[in-house]
């Protein structure tokens, strides 16, 4: 940050100019002998650093003494540990041996000013004001822009330089323009401006590095410091006033913030609690919080009335210099030196109350700066260290404008309606207007679609018979290795070939060439049996158009960047992806790893635990037909949003995908080696597929088959669990899951059929739209017995596949009763002891996006007392995707031996839709009891 580094020079300056400064012997007054205890002892013995408990930073303190007792006694240098220890006769020596020492001229004035009484200034002093130092002749005329504002009615800008500010016409500006109002000789580096509401006083933070800071009110009437608000050991940075103009707030480089009453020099209270400089303040639209960005990697919110944090902002990875807070109050935003911007939730106004983050943007290729709200509240305008400037849509933090590079880096920045302006380190001033009509139109971060092409998809017509079509099969004719000696066949058809050996005197692997025809948005599948048949040969298949080019399917947009932790990732795991910088990642949201693309499905449970991947059980499925594969320790990976072919973005220092279509291993990894894809017809034309092996190896017995074939939605119901056991009273979890067929998405209804007299299967329950599974539950009344006669329970789910009704029917077996039940469990609202055990009358919890609930499970223990288990984040069974058990740490949801009852949380994230589930919890134990299902209700946002 360019601030700190010439923060950093000019304390270097300090001390140069502290070591050239020479004190008379007859000036041994406390001023002068403050200057010296200053220069060789305060770097230990102050606020922050207190060395033997003994500080210097005032008289008062000193005059306490330290650990060791007084350190000096007025009228009597014999007495004052100070000096004998200044003069090496006591131990420790002060300063240390290794360290700068005062001259014997500069200790007999400490002595003289102790033996003449050791009078001190009058009152209690704060650090030294003023900074004794020789004149040193600039070299340069260049006056670096430290602050801009504009004033409410947009028609003066104040300009701050150093111990100066300006105040110009707007529209009359230019370098030779003359002020209307200057302010000179404020003896301090300004670092904010602002006007308040009546356009005739500016409110200035500022200061000297290493001696003190400060706020100023200035009269633009009569061009004079109306009040001085000082009460920072070192520089402020940043002053800002309330709504109401009765507050005062200062931030300041020794990590306090201070409040101060506008009419009154005196501190109100301070707030506490950063580890390094507090970089930026600034009030919410309410006066109620107030906002900081600090050095130490976080953005705190306080309650002004008492100065308690309500809540630390610990995802920053490096120092946040900047914040700001929408128009509106429902937002903070925050930047610094990890070139990111991050946006969160306002809502704390009481302890422990979390501000959510919603969003975490790349913005920029160096250290963000100055972040600022434009004032019609819908976008933000964020400046960086090498002097890019971009403006953001605030809704979804995405890109909509750069500015041309700025030719110096920008120090201030300014804001109206109509224009930026943007003070510079060489002192110069530019003028930017506000780019109205080139602000790109928002794009979307949903990744809920696959736009494989701009062209709408194409179901094909006619009923598709896969076997007929094999019979027909057609053999490959070599040479087809070439886009003009490929194998032209009429699309749908299937064609065997092999992946021969390589030819003598070449190293070229064979490859095989076909030639079909599509029209626009035509959708087809093609895919290949290779391993499926035995065959040793693992293909891969990639589509070309006439040019002999890959055809581009999406382009992915990185929007965060991270690695994996702690462990890499099998090509099959779906489960426990650890990732660095998780905290800033969204179910639903695409992970991009070296080709590969997943779907997160489930947040980590804490830092020792990892991201759930879709399909949220067995083998991981990938995205866009992309392969599974395997992830190594510390590999980048990369958030991304998913776009057509072609879209055009700013440059944002993140990368972009470009993915073609192409295929090794099928991406639901149910086809062994075999590939698989689909394929959207971007345009009427001749396309060609390639199929090879993916290690380039061959051989006569390579052989493999091509299928090029019309989609066909579909799905079968997997085997199910037969004959479940269970208690009398009880109720039994049956899970039941489904294979989606080429692409088909939607909802799958699940009945149960031939149930026993006493045996009640609870319902309705659906496979929602894109999962894979869901559970219902079996009750067994107090009285069930089931007769050996009975017949076998039928699962029937259905589906309705462009425009007719799917049937698909598997046997559930026998209810095996078990006997009297261990334990019970019941589920239903937080509401302390109420039973809901063998409740017919279901309860209903209601969540909206983005809120979270409670729920309470309850046991009756019937002859089990130990600990009981009901899982983790997938405690409550058949949640809709995006809602999930919630802060339930590395255990999970447990109710300890004992006890009877645990209340657990349930959240929704933002972008679930309205729906309605039947939910439930399982116990790990005594049987593995289900609760009643109970109804979850997702409310509209």
């Amino acid at each position: 940050m360019q601030n700190q580094v010439i923060r950093i020079a000019m304390m270097s300056l300090v001390v140069a100019f502290a070591c050239a400064v020479t004190i008379r012997a007859d000036d041994a007054d406390y001023k002068n002998v403050q200057i010296i205890l200053t220069k060789y002892c305060m770097g230990c013995h102050n606020e922050d650093e207190a060395n033997g408990d003994f500080r210097l930073d005032t008289f008062e303190q000193m005059q306490k003494g330290g650990e060791s007792g007084t350190a000096f006694t007025a009228g009597s240098t014999a007495s004052s540990r100070m000096i004998q220890m200044m003069r090496g006769k006591l131990e420790p020596q002060m300063p240390p041996a290794d360290e700068p020492q005062p001259s014997d001229d500069e200790i007999q004035l400490v002595a003289d000013w102790i033996e003449a009484g050791a009078k001190g200034p009058d009152g209690n002093s704060a650090s030294p004001s003023k900074l004794t130092t020789p004149k040193i002749a600039s070299k340069t005329d260049i006056q670096p822009v430290t602050a801009l504002a504009f004033s409410k009615d947009g028609k003066s800008i104040a300009i701050s330089r150093f111990g100066t500010v300006n105040v110009y016409d707007v529209e009359t500006y230019d370098a030779k323009a003359s002020p209307k109002t200057s302010f000179t000789n404020l003896n301090a580096k300004v670092n904010s401006v602002q006007f308040l509401k009546d356009d005739q006083h500016l409110l200035l933070g500022a200061g000297v590095a290493g001696l003190y800071g400060e706020a100023m009110l200035l009269d633009l009437a009569n061009g004079k410091v109306i009040r001085k608000f000082r009460g920072h050991r070192d520089l402020v940075y940043s002053a800002t006033v309330s709504s109401d103009e009765k507050l005062i707030a200062t931030s300041s480089y020794d990590k306090t913030s201070v409040l101060w009453e506008m009419k009154s020099e005196k501190p109100i209270r301070t707030f506490k609690g950063h580890n390094d400089a507090v970089f930026e303040n600034v009030f919410d639209p309410t006066g109620e919080l107030l906002i900081t960005a600090s050095a130490d990697a976080t953005i705190k919110v306080w309650r002004v009335s008492d100065a308690t944090r309500l809540d630390t902002r610990g995802e920053p990875l490096k120092e946040q210099y900047t914040t700001a807070v929408s128009p509106d109050g429902k937002f903070i935003v925050g930047g610094g030196e990890d070139n990111r911007i991050r946006k969160w939730k306002l809502v704390s106004r009481k302890p422990n109350q979390t501000n959510e983050l919603v969003a975490s943007r790349f913005a920029h290729e160096s250290p963000i700066e100055i972040l600022r709200f434009h004032p019609d509240g819908l976008h933000l305008i964020s400046v960086a260290s090498d002097g890019s400037i971009k403006i953001w849509d605030i809704e979804t933090l995405t890109q909509q404008f750069q500015f041309e590079p700025q030719p110096a880096s920008v120090q201030a920045l300014a804001v109206s309606e109509d224009r930026l302006v943007v003070g510079r380190m060489d002192g110069s001033i530019g003028f930017l207007e506000w780019p109205r009509t080139k602000l790109s139109k928002s794009d979307s971060n949903s990744t809920n679609s696959d736009p494989n092409t701009v062209a709408e998809a194409v179901a094909l017509s006619g009923e598709f018979n896969l076997v007929e079509l094999e019979k027909a099969k057609q053999k490959e004719t070599e040479p087809n290795d070439e886009i003009g000696s490929a194998n032209a066949l009429k699309a749908p058809f299937v064609v065997s070939g092999i992946i021969h050996p390589t030819k003598e005197n070449t190293a070229k692997p064979d490859i095989d060439l076909f030639k079909f025809s599509a029209k626009t948005g035509e959708r087809w599948i093609i895919e290949t049996k290779a391993s499926q048949n035995k065959s040793p040969v693992d293909t891969h298949i990639a589509i070309f158009d006439s040019n002999g080019k890959p055809v581009p399917r999406v382009l992915l947009r990185a929007t965060r960047d991270s690695y994996f932790t702690f462990r890499g990732k099998n090509s099959k795991q779906a489960d426990d992806f650890r990732i660095h910088n998780w905290e800033e990642m969204r179910l639903n949201q695409l992970l991009y790893c070296n080709g590969e693309v997943i779907k997160l499905y489930h947040y980590p449970r804490g830092p020792d635990s990892g991201y759930d991947v879709f399909p949220n059980f067995g083998n991981r499925h990938s995205m866009f037909d992309t392969t599974p594969i395997a992830h190594a320790l510390h590999e980048p990976c990369y958030i991304v949003d998913a776009h057509p072919p072609g879209t055009k973005f700013p440059e944002s220092g993140l990368p972009q995908f470009l993915l073609n279509y192409e295929n090794d291993d099928d991406a639901e990894q149910e086809k062994g080696a075999d590939s698989k894809l689909t394929f959207t017809a971007p345009v009427t034309a001749d396309y060609f597929v390639k199929v090879r092996d993916s290690r380039d190896f061959s051989g006569d017995d390579y052989r493999y088959d091509l299928i090029v074939r019309p989609e066909q939605p579909n799905f079968e119901l997997k085997k199910l669990a037969a004959n479940p056991k269970m208690a009398k009273g009880t109720y039994k979890k049956v899970e039941v899951k489904i294979d989606r067929k080429d692409n088909f998405s939607g909802p799958v209804s699940i009945s149960v059929e031939n149930l026993p007299n006493g045996i009640k299967a609870i319902g309705p329950v659906t496979i929602a739209e894109e999962v894979l599974r869901a559970f219902f539950v079996l009750h067994a009344a107090d009285n069930a017995e089931i007769p050996a006669n009975s017949q076998e329970i039928k699962v029937t789910a259905t589906a309705l596949i462009n425009g007719k009704e799917v049937k698909r029917t598997q046997s559930l077996g026998k209810v095996k009763l078990t006997g009297e039940p261990k334990m019970r469990v019941g589920l239903g609202c937080d509401e302390g002891a109420m039973p809901y055990f063998n409740r017919d009358r279901r309860q209903v919890l209601e969540i909206h996006p983005g809120e979270t609930i409670t729920a309470q499970v309850q046991i009756r223990r019937d002859g089990y007392e130990g600990l009981v288990n009901f899982g983790k984040q997938d405690a409550a069974l058949n949640l809709p995707f995006g809602v999930y058990v919630n802060h339930t740490g590395l255990n999970g949801v447990l109710i300890p031996k004992g006890e009877t009852k645990r209340s657990f949380f349930i959240t929704a994230e933002e972008w679930v839709k309205p729906c309605e589930r039947l939910i439930f919890l399982e116990a790990g134990e005594a049987g593995k009891p289900s609760s009643n299902p109970v109804v979850l209700r997702v409310l509209a946002k």
